[in-house]
């Protein structure tokens, strides 16, 4: 509430204290009270927040975070009162952290990060919580411009399911319409160009008026990335329609 870094750190300290003085006859998977795992869990989340706090973040930390994350995924969480999907959207925002700080192979990264969304959208019961997980993906994205190179399939498919399931997501449509447009610049495919021009006229269209500025700059950003594919298929074909 106060974003008083003191607490983080007494917080820190205080998750490992607790860890380091557990009861080994208490039983770990308790749900009813305190366990092990579960103050692993919140000494990670304690920790991803201490990284964002600091300016600039701490490398090593994410590094550390992401670890930790992959680590009670691996544990089958649930077994101790501690959501999998939770885990997965913090550790897809450690990822997402990592990349845009530069300090990982953006290729490789985002290939963990779509697998870990795939698990995601392969639940029936999909809701708001993944959330920050697809937006996470998305904020990526441009990543891959300065590689060279066009995203996956794997990739695509992804931000197209996740833009069809959960509509209310503001940057996963453009983060789409970015891949396909990435993708049009290397295959010159009609069918990349069509779905992405109407990903973007969708979103000019609900966001031009909006009262909210980051709306309307999400707006002028589509109508930028239209134009500028509208001047590369023109570019292409040299047909003046």
């Amino acid at each position: 509430m106060f974003h008083d870094e003191r607490d983080l750190d007494k917080s820190i300290l205080q998750f490992t204290q607790a860890i380091l003085h557990y009861d080994p006859f208490h039983p770990v998977t308790s749900k009813d009270g305190p366990n092990l795992i579960v103050a692993f869990f919140f000494l990670t989340d304690a920790l991803l927040r201490r990284t964002l706090s600091s300016r600039p973040p701490v490398t090593s930390n994410i590094k550390y975070c992401i670890e930790y994350f992959y680590y009670l995924r691996d544990l089958s969480p649930e077994a101790f009162g501690v959501a999998r999907d939770e885990v997965t959207e913090l550790l897809m925002y450690a990822l997402s952290l990592q990349i845009r700080q530069g300090s990982t192979d953006v290729m490789a990264s985002l290939k963990q990060m779509t697998v870990l969304c795939q698990e995601l959208l392969a639940s029936d019961g999909l809701t708001w919580l993944p959330a920050l997980a697809f937006e996470s993906l998305a904020s990526v994205v441009s990543a891959l411009v300065g590689l060279n190179t066009q995203p996956s399939e794997q990739l695509i498919e992804c931000l197209r399911e996740a833009n069809a399931r959960l509509p209310d997501l503001h940057h996963v449509p453009y983060a789409l319409s970015w891949c396909l447009s990435l993708r049009f610049d290397t295959t010159k495919s009609s069918d990349d160009y069509d779905d992405a021009i109407a990903i973007l006229d969708k979103i000019i269209v609900s966001h031009s008026s909006a009262d909210d500025p980051d709306l309307r700059s999400r707006a002028q950003r589509a109508a930028g990335l239209a134009a500028t594919l509208a001047y590369g298929r023109f570019a292409f074909y040299e047909k003046p329609d």
